[in-house]
């Protein structure tokens, strides 16, 4: 994902979460639009049909569902025009929020694919689009040798594009010795050198136009070592990763290892975060570890970064008229006003919840030691 398409989904995630529940009904569609054939094409079609008509079955128009027909008309017309021939989408998924009752429509094509989901409910279903915004936004690959180099830009699990710094014309080795030899040798290192400088240039540029990249190298050691040299220091701050992709190595090779690069350094700052978070919340510093946790912090809007596990379903509930939030099994009364409680996705919850308070959310993949103590903690602003 671009760094300006990331933006706008923390930015839609932020103003989504802070609908109320007791407001109209909205419809959230999550669609894979990779588009490998007709069939593919159809089947996504199919899908929104169906799912269209499995809601219109349960809210039929004449019975106060005049407004949910006018949303799902809308999004049905919206993915047809994807769906057509001479459609403009370039995205690989698609994202749409409506409620005509609201005023509401969000539609948002991103370049990694969703399962299929259409949602009606009183509040946007966001958890497909927060695991997304929590992936990497971008990475860039810096590939150099002597000769040859280019600079990928990779967006949220493809290649966005490339840039070629042209090849220098470098000749062989010269066959005379002595002094000719030496000027001569001189005379090669030096263009050498100043081809590796080019595309460090274009490597920075980049670096800089996506602040939030993950910065990887591979090449020989040589001029790997003279790109480092060159690299400056706000560059380096970011510890660009060296990669072993052989020269030989074809383009989709190389993808697949800097994905999987990618993939291993995300997983490993998982692992550190949960690791320091747990250790705070152990000391009783600003961190909270478990559900009940957790939630009483969200309540307190004191919530700076959520890590909830992707894989582990947290049990809670909410209160029927306010926005308290609970774990566990549901009282008769909520404890802040004395009104009734109803059963919730408290992860879910706890997602909106720190997003409208303008909190940060880490899909954390792989944990125990977050499994382990229900799927949740969070660093706090302020102690609770």
């Amino acid at each position: 994902m671009a760094e300006s398409t990331r933006d706008i989904v923390l930015e839609t995630l932020r103003s989504l979460s802070r609908l109320e529940d007791d407001g109209p009904l909205v419809v959230s569609l999550y669609l894979d639009t990779r588009w490998g054939d007709g069939r593919r094409r159809e089947a996504a079609r199919l899908f929104v049909k169906n799912k269209i008509r499995q809601v219109l079955a349960v809210h039929p128009p004449e019975d106060g569902g005049a407004d949910l027909f006018k949303d799902t008309e809308q999004i049905r017309r919206a993915v047809d025009e994807v769906l057509s021939p001479g459609s403009r989408h370039q995205g690989r998924g698609l994202v749409v929020f409506a409620s005509t009752e609201r005023q509401l429509w969000v539609a948002i094509p991103t370049p990694r694919p969703f399962e299929n989901h259409l949602v009606v409910r009183r509040v946007p279903y966001l958890m497909p689009l927060a695991r997304m915004a929590d992936d990497f936004a971008s990475a860039l690959l810096c590939q150099v040798d002597s000769r040859s180099a280019r600079v990928l830009e990779f967006v949220h699990g493809g290649l966005a594009g490339q840039s070629v710094v042209d090849s220098p014309e470098v000749p062989g080795r010269h066959q005379q010795g002595g002094w000719s030899q030496m000027r001569y040798q001189r005379h090669v290192d030096w263009l050498r050198e100043k081809h590796v400088r080019e595309a460090g240039d274009v490597f920075v540029r980049l670096a800089d136009r996506l602040p939030r990249a993950q910065l990887f190298i591979s090449g020989p050691h040589e001029p790997v070592t003279w790109l480092r040299a060159m690299l400056p220091k706000r560059v380096l701050v970011r510890e660009p990763t060296t990669l072993g992709i052989d020269s030989t190595c074809e383009l989709p090779g190389v993808v697949r290892a800097v994905l999987e690069g990618i993939e291993k350094r995300e997983r490993n700052l998982e692992r550190e975060n949960v690791s320091l978070t747990l250790q705070e919340a152990l000391s009783g510093g600003l961190a909270a570890s478990g559900p009940g946790e957790v939630a009483i912090a969200a309540n307190r809007g004191a919530i700076l970064e959520l890590l909830i596990h992707d894989d582990v379903p947290v049990s809670g509930w909410r209160c029927e008229c306010s926005l308290l939030l609970g774990a566990g099994l549901s009282p008769k009364q909520c404890p802040g006003c004395d009104r009734g409680t109803v059963p919730c996705d408290l992860g879910e919850r706890l997602v909106e919840k720190v997003y409208a308070a303008g909190g940060a959310v880490e899909v954390v993949r792989e944990d125990s030691r977050l499994r382990d103590i229900g799927g949740v903690a969070a660093r706090l602003r302020f102690g609770v």
